[in-house]
């Protein structure tokens, strides 16, 4: 994910608001809402504030990465470059194509541009690419999702056949082999994009097997990640989509829990705690529930 800084630097990073890894020792946001955007600091700025988290597997400290780094990262080590363009401009749902001569003109200076693959759910931004002959050998794909704003497939697809592009449907909801068929009929590729760590229909068949939330216990989308029986399912699942559909590609989305408020079961606090490779002490633990819950203003007894 591209985002660009106060001093049109771009940096690698999901959100445009920081704030959830920059909170004092009471777990109080240093910044406001529009203070907390990336694109109100410069890159020395961002750098001088170490990204700190804390969950069960331990503390990781670091500070936040350029685009430029990841290039490079990608070029040394014969990796294609997947970008994922998301409001590089930092104003959510803009759809503007402001930040995309940054993008490209990085891309370029750091040899990438026959060695990366791009893809956005902002129709201006892939309109902007496509409308250049110099980068008409780029592979570019259009992410559709559902519910909300988001692209459907219908609106990908069109999008797809008229800019020469390839296409990211959401697998379980808006994909079918008659779509897929539709589409390599005109030379459009399908990636059939997947939550990893969520099955609603496994969830509800298996209840024992779904990932506790803080708060509300076990939910009824999100799967335990330590199970080996969803493991096993969700292979035989890629093997399906992938024999049946005849998708050219199939990208995942959420190989963590989508939120660190997710893995508080019992049988995970014991994980925790006795498992030799991850080594919390119950202080260690009681930390980690406090910086979790601070994070998301929870409520947490103490004792």
């Amino acid at each position: 994910d591209t985002k660009l800084t106060k001093d049109s630097v771009l940096v690698c990073f999901h959100d445009a608001d920081f704030s959830l890894f920059y909170k004092d020792e009471s777990m109080t946001t240093k910044y406001t809402p529009e203070e907390s955007n990336i694109r109100n600091h410069t890159l020395a700025e961002l750098q001088a504030m170490p990204i700190t988290q804390k969950n069960c597997a331990g503390v990781f400290t670091d500070t936040i990465c350029t685009m430029a780094t990841y290039l490079d990262i990608c070029r040394e080590n014969k990796v294609i470059a997947y970008v994922e363009i998301k409001w590089v401009d930092n104003y959510l749902a803009s759809n503007s194509a402001a930040g995309m001569p940054h993008v490209m003109k990085l891309i370029k200076e750091h040899g990438m541009l026959d060695h990366c693959i791009l893809m956005s759910g902002v129709e201006k931004c892939i309109n902007w690419i496509r409308e250049r002959p110099e980068y008409d050998s780029i592979p570019v794909q259009y992410l559709g999702m559902t519910g909300g704003s988001n692209p459907t497939f219908a609106t990908i697809k069109a999008w797809a056949e008229t800019h020469e592009g390839d296409i990211d449907p959401e697998c379980y909801q808006v994909l079918s082999k008659k779509q897929v068929q539709d589409c390599h009929d005109k030379n459009i590729k399908v990636y059939a994009w997947i939550y990893a760590s969520e099955d609603s229909c496994y969830a509800k068949k298996f209840p024992a097997e779904a990932c506790h939330h803080f708060r509300s216990g076990p939910h009824n989308k999100h799967i335990d990640l330590n199970s080996t029986a969803f493991s096993d399912y969700l292979a035989r699942m890629i093997n399906v989509i992938r024999e049946n559909y005849k998708v050219d590609g199939i990208m995942f989305d959420h190989l963590r829990y989508n939120g660190l408020y997710f893995g508080w079961s019992d049988k995970d606090f014991k994980s925790m705690t006795t498992d030799p490779e991850i080594g919390m002490t119950l202080d260690e633990y009681n930390e980690a529930v406090r910086l979790m819950a601070g994070t998301y203003n929870y409520p947490i007894a103490k004792n």
